[in-house]
């Protein structure tokens, strides 16, 4: 197998603020409000794709929760790491790099 170039540097983002529960990442970001973390959810369900994956999203109050899994239930590979980087990728553009967690 070929592994991609790139993927240390998706490990490496992947492990910024995410969590490894079972098969599963998972990401919480608290925010002022209930509509700052609205607006981070939009935008990340509208940019944060990869090769037809998305990230579960969900809110309650001020908190967002990220789940990234494997749809074909064959634990974190490349594919989730990549899109874990990618959804790093739009909360530091949108929020900085220290968002809180």
């Amino acid at each position: 197998m070929l592994v991609p170039r790139d993927w240390f540097g998706w490990a490496q983002a992947a492990r910024r603020g995410w969590r490894w529960e079972g098969d599963t990442l998972t990401r919480e970001l608290r925010f002022r409000d209930f509509e700052e973390g609205l607006s981070l959810l939009e935008e990340i369900g509208w940019r944060a794709e990869d090769h037809k994956r998305h990230p579960d999203l969900s809110i309650a109050g001020n908190r967002l929760r990220l789940r990234i899994a494997n749809p074909h239930r064959a634990g974190i590979t490349l594919a989730e790491l990549r899109l874990a980087a990618k959804v790093n990728a739009v909360i530091d553009e949108l929020t900085g790099p220290a968002a809180r967690a």
